[in-house]
């Protein structure tokens, strides 16, 4: 499962979206929210870490 997290472009953004990625065929994709808190966190922490240094999560 791929997901797509979303966040403003803005030194002062404090929110996160994240959306999972179903892929529809070869060329179209859609963007689903995701209702389990469990993947939301896992996603969120995974995230963290691969951007742990260029973006403030404090």
């Amino acid at each position: 499962t791929e997901y797509i997290v979303l966040i403003e472009n803005d030194e002062d953004a404090d929110e996160v979206v994240i959306l999972q990625i179903n892929q529809i065929d070869e060329e179209t994709e859609e963007y689903v929210s995701i209702d389990d808190e469990d993947t939301l966190n896992k996603v969120f922490e995974l995230f963290k870490k691969k951007y742990e240094g260029d973006i403030n999560f404090e």
